[in-house]
């Protein structure tokens, strides 16, 4: 209704399923969940345009019903002026990795994103606490945030700002750190033309002695992505476009490792 809301669902998948039409990142198991909320609406005096205030339940079981994930989650959004959007979340989560069991995984998430101008906006993500480290199964703590500042310059320049970072600590210390910055600029000649350049960074530090398996302590690389459209019509787009990437470690430093200059058409009959 306007002031509340409830959902569910149910998951069963068998062994043999075969995704063949879509990424499906496990078979054999099967998950419920069940989750509500309320809800509240402003009007012209109020300082939010919408509160929400929520929670779920979540349970995942293989075929022999044998617990694979139980989560459980609590959370409070809403939407305000200047495009103003906020969500806080508090999750408990247990999970069976392997055979072992991580109970009581507590994960606090807050999200925040605003225009405070016609020409810029702004997000920030962030989500810390309790996780695992699958790879060695092992409890962790983790610590990963995200901003993005967009600008709209003039009527048809684009330029999009975005840095990631991800932490993830051990009995023992730091085991890894990674930052991943990006930059997106669009300049929108008309409905039909674009020209759009894309550069991506990567850099990934590591610490050996946490790690059971043999890595580098240094990860670096490099994208870089240059590219033309043209719509002819709906039905029909040109692209026109050119690519580098390379990569490094503690033994070299970053080193250009492929370009491409690439064609693509795509078009559709309808008769």
């Amino acid at each position: 209704t306007r002031s509340w809301f409830v959902f569910s669902e149910f998951h069963d998948y068998a062994d043999g399923f075969r995704a063949d039409l879509g990424f499906l990142p496990k078979v054999g198991y099967r998950e419920g969940n069940l989750g509500g909320g309320l809800l509240w609406w402003g009007d012209s005096e109020s300082w939010y345009n919408r509160l929400e205030v929520g929670g779920i339940v979540v349970r995942s079981e293989d075929r022999d019903r044998e617990l694979l994930a139980d989560h459980t989650e609590i959370w409070f959004s809403g939407e305000g002026p200047l495009q103003s959007n906020f969500r806080g979340e508090l999750a408990r989560r247990t999970e069976v990795v392997d055979g072992v069991k991580f109970e009581n995984l507590i994960t606090p998430m807050i999200f925040f994103r605003m225009r405070p101008a016609a020409s810029f906006m702004f997000r920030v993500w962030a989500i810390a606490g309790d996780w695992i480290d699958f790879s060695n199964v092992r409890p962790a703590d983790r610590l990963r945030l995200n901003l993005s500042l967009d600008f709209n310059i003039a009527r048809h320049f684009e330029l999009d700002l975005r840095h990631s970072y991800s932490a993830l600590d051990v009995e023992g210390g730091c085991l890894f750190t990674a930052h991943v910055p990006e930059i997106r600029a669009v300049w929108q000649f008309n409905t039909r033309t674009f020209v759009r350049a894309i550069v991506q960074y990567t850099d990934i530090r590591r610490d050996q002695d946490l790690y059971e398996d043999e890595v580098d302590s240094l990860s670096q690389d490099f994208f870089v992505q240059l590219l033309f459209s043209y719509k002819v019509n709906p039905q029909t787009v040109f692209f026109l476009g050119y690519t580098e990437g390379g990569e490094g470690s503690e033994d070299y430093s970053i080193t250009t490792t492929g370009r491409s200059l690439f064609l693509k058409i795509g078009y559709a009959w309808i008769w």
